[in-house]
């Protein structure tokens, strides 16, 4: 008797886990990838990050009517978006399939960044002020009125990629080419979003929701390093349980974007900055959160993790519901980014030594890159040029604190400890695209 099939629009990062939640409960696991991960990755890329068996994996045609033929035939009993740039297509194939999905007419305010801002504004909801790129003329106008300091940012991107936050014309003009540019798994963007720039601490909530009922999953605390003439980027991540005096107002917000962005079925990663004004959105993104993070590091944390929630909310409903409404966290977690300043080629990594005497180390992942040897690692810009992610986990959150200052000093004065660091063969100039970055791992 064949297995049930699931399918995956664009599995990466945390959502691997969807894969081993599969298994477990007797689906057969389907991928559904866009050309540039097999073209692009052969060497390095493969699905069993967290241990799971490789899933059936079809490629995207040129035109949607061959990428529905092809799915039609494997007979999906459900759809889920494992990326920000498969939640189209996913919802497309869940409408024409007839499966459970939010509607394919609320898509601009679930992906846009621009319209669903503008959706916050008509619900009465506080938003970003935000405009469309136009001409130079107007972007300039606008930053003017920002008192020369905005945010510009692809209206549809990924991973922080092509976000900047511009302090002069000169950076606003390079950072409107680099959103309008084609580096972000194919997406273009010719008109990008201009925002005004909220200063103030920025926040994750993760809820997952089953037919309009929601569950708050998660939430996190950003810590950002600024690098000059681009966005802030990760440095580290802590986790906060929902029901913390400081992080309520944060959380009672977002329940109000989910619903009015229209998400009735499914994740949503929605991240907030706050100032004295309270809460506000960034951005939403409907999927389970990133980081690469293994489900067993989630469930040491909160007690579960999002693939097996969101598996509930669409094929175990009644399960769904005897989840609690905020679900509190059982540890303190950590995920802490090594940012780089300048790049360093290294022979090997050495975690090992590293991290033998950090009572809260629970996993170090370079991602598919784990065990590759002789390589560049470049200069930290964004989430997808960090050097690695450290997970850290107890029930002590002192401790937690103490471990995650010895990774600090690591990162900033012992590398070594980290990396086997070695004379390059030859010299390399530093990528900054993410195109670019892509294209040296696929030779």
């Amino acid at each position: 008797m064949k297995k049930p099939v699931v399918l995956i629009v664009e599995c990466l990062s945390s959502s691997i886990n969807y894969l081993k939640d599969l298994e477990e409960r007797g689906y057969q696991a389907a991928v559904l990838e866009s050309p540039i991960i097999r073209k692009n990755q052969p060497a390095w890329y493969s699905y069993d990050l967290f241990g799971a068996k490789q899933p059936i994996i079809l490629s995207r045609h040129e035109k949607y009517e061959d990428t529905l033929k092809e799915v039609k035939k494997l007979n999906p009993v459900l759809i889920v978006t494992g990326a920000d740039h498969g939640l189209e297509m996913c919802l497309r194939l869940s409408n024409d399939l007839g499966l459970k999905n939010n509607k394919l007419s609320n898509l601009p305010k679930m992906r846009d960044k621009f319209a669903s801002q503008q959706t916050l504004k008509k619900a009465g909801i506080r938003c970003i002020e935000s405009v469309r790129y136009t001409t130079m003329e107007a972007a300039l106008d606008f930053f003017k009125k920002h008192n020369n300091k905005i945010v510009v940012k692809p209206a549809k991107g990924v991973s922080s990629i092509g976000v900047s936050v511009c302090t002069s014309q000169a950076q606003l003009r390079k950072s409107i080419a680099l959103a309008q540019s084609k580096e972000n798994y194919s997406v273009t963007n010719k008109r990008p979003i201009l925002q005004e720039f909220i200063d103030g601490e920025e926040y994750i909530v993760d809820t997952v929701s089953s037919n309009g009922v929601v569950k708050v999953s998660s939430v996190y605390h950003y810590h950002k390093k600024f690098i000059p003439g681009y966005a802030p980027v990760y440095s580290w991540t802590t986790s906060h349980s929902p029901d913390e005096k400081e992080i309520k107002p944060i959380v009672d917000y977002a329940l109000k974007v989910v619903k009015a962005v229209g998400v009735e079925w499914g994740p949503v990663h929605g991240e907030y900055k706050v100032d004295a004004k309270g809460p506000v959105l960034i951005e939403t993104n409907c999927r389970i959160p990133g980081g690469s993070m293994p489900n067993t590091f989630l469930n040491a944390i909160w007690g579960h993790h999002e693939t097996n929630l969101v598996l509930d909310a669409y094929l175990k409903p009644k399960m769904f519901m005897k989840h609690p409404r905020l679900i509190k966290p059982k540890a303190y977690g950590i995920l802490k980014h090594i940012i780089l300043d300048k790049p360093i080629y290294i022979k090997k990594v050495t975690p090992e030594k590293a991290f033998k005497d950090v009572k809260s180390f629970h996993d170090f992942n370079m991602g598919f890159d784990a065990a590759a040897k002789n390589r560049w690692l470049y200069k930290t810009i964004n989430y997808e040029t960090s050097a690695g992610t450290i997970f850290l986990v107890n029930k002590d959150r002192e401790q937690l604190l103490t471990d995650l200052e010895r990774i600090n000093e690591i990162e900033h004065n012992h590398l070594d400890r980290l990396y086997l660091i070695a004379k390059p063969p030859k010299p390399r100039k530093h990528k900054d695209t993410l195109r670019e970055l892509v294209n040296e791992k696929g030779k």
